[in-house]
């Protein structure tokens, strides 16, 4: 029977073990963003069948889509030190966690509402930078369904720092 360490609070001993502990906590995020790109190149398949226009207008929409979310994520990424802070004060500190937490989705629900207000407007922010109407036009209606997926993705950052954080 092979013995496996339980990630603890407690400092591994030796280089071996700070190895396998790292990598305890690093393969799930490792595999959620490697699904996460699987998911983005299995969406380049499926339009490019639909045509060279509808494949520009995808990728411009998910460009605009990507850049706000990514911004999001670095937004609410600063909830990261913060509850590393608290559980490297005290072992135990599930209220000041939870409040970090907490206030993290809050900000990504206000961040996400912004947004999507942006994505809403993508079709003239789009034609205003100079691009094709027709192609202006496409990648807003891109936009206008990928638009509903800004909070939930966001509020998953979140909670996916919670996770890593408490190990």
């Amino acid at each position: 029977m092979q013995k496996t360490t339980p990630l603890t609070a407690e400092i591994p001993h030796g280089l071996g073990a700070e190895f396998r502990a790292t990598l305890a906590l690093a393969w799930p995020l490792a595999a959620a963003n490697l699904l996460q790109m699987l998911v983005h190149a299995i969406d380049v398949i499926f339009v490019a069948r639909l045509g060279d226009t509808a494949l520009a207008a995808s990728s411009l929409g998910v460009s605009v889509f990507g850049l706000l979310l990514w911004t999001g994520s670095g937004l609410v990424g600063a909830s990261a030190p913060l509850i590393a802070a608290e559980l490297g004060r005290r072992k135990h500190a599930v209220r000041e966690v939870r409040r970090t937490v907490r206030m993290a989705l809050w900000l990504s629900a206000l961040v996400s509402l912004a947004f999507m207000g942006i994505c809403a407007a993508g079709g003239p922010i789009m034609r205003a930078t100079g691009q094709a109407p027709d192609l202006s036009a496409r990648a807003a209606g891109f936009l206008l369904i990928l638009l509903w997926g800004m909070f939930p993705m966001i509020a998953a950052s979140v909670l996916r720092i919670f996770v890593s954080a408490l190990g």
